[in-house]
């Protein structure tokens, strides 16, 4: 069967897939394991990104509907990488292997590469795209109608949140207090078509690439949820939150004017940023909760104790 985290043996498995699409066997290239196993390959001078997924993590009717979804946003004028049909004309093949399924779907490379803060793209320009893409992606959301069996999840039905409570230990009454205090306030948020649809939710720097001609293209639509759209921003955000005070500030700035170019943002849901902020510290902790399960080694350990301590400060920017 396909092992997570294990790109030698599930390279036969990338080698069958690639085939429904024609792949060359030789070019393909393992880039890594982030829930899925993505590949890399080459076909005709251009490049692709091959995703195999397990179907007991994300079934194929959920799978469609995030291929779906980027569809939508490819019409809306929005630069994603997107969905390639296979040889048959689907844009998932559903493959058995040693009679474990197996789900594989190809996507066109992203253009340009990703911006850390030791390069020279790492400006106002750059932050402006990244604010840009993220209104573009709301904007396009809100016309958007998914298939009847065919729906992606709403933010507090994914595993991490539902169970969340059964995950943080007993004795971490503080993260308990903080789970109750931020999903308490979200449950009195308005929710509307204008405030409330499918986001991206992971659009980090290191989800999208950037071009300087051709501005920004996002990728890794695989947490695509239900969900308020400033929990995007929020995301987003939160990964800047360790650099200097004065630094976040003006990145802050740059990303929030991109986004207000394309549309505007209420005063309402900018005071709501901090609570999307700690509830994203609140899950990143609790996906390492369920990642290290009941016998955490001491590496893993000394992580918890980070992530616990960050859900502990409450976040304010």
């Amino acid at each position: 069967m396909w092992i997570p985290g294990q790109p030698e043996v599930n390279r036969a498995y990338a080698l069958l897939a690639a085939e429904c699409w024609g792949a060359d066997a030789a070019s393909i290239e393992h880039v890594g394991d982030f829930g899925n196993s993505v590949y890399r390959f080459s076909d005709q001078g251009e490049t692709f990104i091959l995703r195999l997924t397990d179907p007991r993590d994300r079934s194929q009717q959920v799978n469609q509907a995030e291929l779906d979804f980027l569809l939508h946003l490819k019409r809306s004028g929005v630069r994603v990488s997107t969905p390639i049909p296979s040889r048959a004309g689907r844009l998932i093949e559903a493959l058995a292997v040693a009679d474990s399924p197996l789900l594989a779907s190809v996507f066109d490379y992203a253009p340009g590469f990703v911006v850390t803060p030791d390069t020279p793209h790492w400006n106002e320009p750059f932050f402006r795209a990244w604010g840009r893409m993220l209104a573009q992606i709301h904007q396009a959301a809100t016309s958007f109608e998914a298939q009847p069996d065919c729906r992606r999840w709403h933010w507090h039905e994914e595993n991490l949140i539902a169970q969340a409570r059964h995950l943080i230990p007993a004795s971490d009454t503080l993260s308990l207090r903080e789970l109750d205090d931020v999903l308490e306030h979200l449950s009195r948020l308005p929710i509307s078509r204008e405030s409330y649809g499918l986001t991206h939710a992971d659009l980090g720097a290191r989800n999208f690439h950037y071009h300087p001609a051709l501005g920004i293209t996002a990728f890794d639509f695989g947490n695509c949820c239900y969900h308020w759209f400033i929990s995007d921003l929020a995301i987003a955000l939160s990964t800047l939150r360790f650099h200097p005070q004065a630094e976040r500030d003006q990145y802050r700035s740059w990303l929030l004017t991109g986004y207000a170019a394309i549309r505007p943002l209420e005063p309402f849901w900018l005071e709501q940023i901090d609570w999307f902020i700690r509830l994203r510290i609140l899950y990143v902790y609790l996906d390492r909760l369920l990642l290290f399960g009941t016998a955490p080694s001491a590496a893993d350990q000394e992580t918890l104790r980070l992530l616990r301590q960050r859900v502990h400060e409450r976040f304010v920017w």
